[in-house]
C-alpha cells in the first residue's frame, strides 16, 4: 500500500536523519564496499545517476524500481547501495538491450551466462528485485534468507565466496574490471544521496518501499 507524502514533521526529521546518515556512506566508498550493509540511496540520486546514462529513462518507473530495492534490501539486510550500483551496471541504466529484455524484470543478469542465453524472468518487479538482493546474499554469506525464496539459482553459488564487492570479479561476472565499474556507480549514488537527500530515509518501523 503506498502512504504518499510523510507528514511535514516526519519529513523534517527524516531528512536530517539522511543528511548524517549518508555523509558516513560517501566516506566509505573507496576501494571496496561490503555486500552487506545498513545503507541507503534517496529516489532523487538514483534518478539523476540513470539519466546521465539514460535520459529517456521513465521517472515513474524508477521509482517504483527504487522502492522495490529498498524494501528488498531492507529485508535481507544487504547493501541498497550495491544492488543499486550493480543494477544499474547490469541493465545498462534501464537500457538493456542484451540478452535480457526489460519485460523479464531481470535487473542483474540472472541466467545470462552468455550473449545468446536470456537469463530468468520474473512474474513482477518485486520478484525480479528480490531474486536479485538474494543473489547477492548468496555470495556474501552463508547467513539465511529472512524471505521467501524466488531465486532457481540461489543455490548454485558458492556460499559466502564474496562478502566484498571486489569478490564479484571472477565470480559474478569474468571481466576483470567488474568491481571497479560496480564501485564507480556505487561512488556516484552515494555522492548524489548526499547531495540530493530531499527523500530523506524512512523512519524506523516505516517500509523502505513505501515512501
Amino acid at each position: 500500500m503506498m502512504h504518499g507524502l510523510f507528514a511535514p514533521a516526519r519529513r523534517i526529521a527524516t531528512a536530517v536523519t539522511a543528511i548524517a546518515y549518508l555523509s558516513v556512506a560517501v566516506a566509505s566508498v573507496g576501494a571496496d564496499l561490503p555486500i552487506l550493509a545498513d545503507d541507503y540511496v534517496t529516489y532523487e540520486a538514483l534518478l539523476e545517476h540513470i539519466r546521465v546514462r539514460n535520459s529517456s529513462v521513465d521517472a515513474i518507473y524508477v521509482r517504483f524500481l527504487h522502492r522495490a530495492y529498498a524494501a528488498a534490501t531492507a529485508q535481507e539486510g544487504v547493501s541498497m547501495l550495491v544492488a543499486l550500483a550493480q543494477m544499474v551496471h547490469e541493465t545498462g541504466a534501464l537500457r538493456f538491450g542484451g540478452s535480457v529484455r526489460a519485460s523479464q524484470y531481470n535487473y542483474a543478469g540472472l541466467g545470462a551466462v552468455n550473449e545468446t542465453a536470456p537469463g530468468l524472468s520474473f512474474a513482477n518487479m518485486q520478484i525480479g528485485v528480490l531474486a536479485h538482493v538474494q543473489h547477492l546474499k548468496a555470495y556474501a554469506t552463508t547467513e539465511p534468507l529472512r524471505t521467501e525464496l524466488v531465486n532457481p539459482r540461489f543455490h548454485l553459488v558458492r556460499r559466502g565466496a564474496a562478502p566484498t564487492v571486489t569478490g564479484l570479479t571472477g565470480t559474478w561476472a569474468t571481466d576483470p574490471l567488474y568491481a571497479e565499474k560496480l564501485l564507480a556507480h556505487a561512488e556516484s549514488l552515494s555522492r548524489l544521496s548526499a547531495e540530493r537527500p530531499s527523500s530523506g530515509r524512512p523512519p524506523d518501523g516505516f517500509a523502505r518501499g513505501s515512501d
